[in-house]
Order: structure tokens, then sequence, then C-alpha cells
């Protein structure tokens, strides 16, 4: 009995293809789809880019630094629900923050960002930001 080919890399990222043998781990899924949405909103945006301002290519390295940094910045962001509630901090109506959690607990924080430690590791203080180590320095760092 043959088993089915995999599914090319791009319907993996496009369309979230689920037929193929590869699925990722079911504690990783939730991972997976928001890594995958940083990469498809990069990718778009660099689309658009070329498509508006065709004279300045947009290079595969300078997309990935920019996957990166996006996935920095939302992890910045939820280590920021850590320990308050961004409805009482935030200086605006708490109803125009409707659908968005308000807090955030270190442990929802580490499953989120810190499988086995590889893109982040929280930090022992709640005051400390989180440890970031995914880079685009090269060499890149291999998980500890």
């Amino acid at each position: 009995m043959r088993s089915s080919p995999a599914a090319p890399a791009s319907d993996l990222l496009q369309a979230d293809d689920r037929r193929g043998p590869w699925q990722p781990a079911a504690r990783r899924d939730s991972l997976w789809q928001r890594l995958r949405l940083l990469v498809i909103t990069q990718l778009w945006d660099a689309y658009c880019r070329a498509r508006s301002q065709p004279e300045q290519p947009t290079q595969p390295a300078h997309i990935a630094a920019r996957v990166i940094s996006a996935a920095r910045i939302q992890m910045r962001r939820d280590w920021l629900l850590v320990g308050s509630n961004i409805r009482l901090r935030a200086g605006v109506l708490s109803h125009w923050l409707r659908g968005r959690q308000p807090s955030m607990t270190a442990e929802a924080f580490q499953s989120r960002w810190c499988h086995e430690e590889v893109l982040c590791s929280r930090p022992a203080e709640v005051t400390e930001p989180p440890h970031m180590h995914w880079t685009a320095a090269h060499p890149v760092p291999l998980p500890r």
C-alpha cells in the first residue's frame, strides 16, 4: 500500500492543507496557526509593496526578518497581558476592547509561545521581559 505524497509546502502554508501525512502536534497547533498567519501576512505585505513600488524589490531575507519581528512584537504584546489587565491600563472605554482577553497567565503565555524554549522563554519575574531566542542573526543559534 502506497502512502499519499506530502502536500507541497505552498499548500500547507496557504491553505493549511491537512490531507497529507504531516500534521502539527496537537499541543503546537495554535502556535502553527499563529506563525502561519504571521508568514502569510508578511508575504501579502511584500506582494502589495512590490505591486505599488516595483522599483524597490523585496528580498526573501527581508520578508523572513519581518516575520521574526512580527512574532517578537506579538510575544511582547502577549507578555504585557501577564500580570496586568489591559482594560484597566488602556485608557479607553473597556467595551472598546471586547473580544480581546484582558489578561493572561504566565502559564498561558508559556503554553502559547515557549514550546521547548525555541522561540522564547518565560522569565522568572513578571516584571522582566520574556527572553527572545528567535532572531534573524546568522548563524541561527541552536535551541537549548
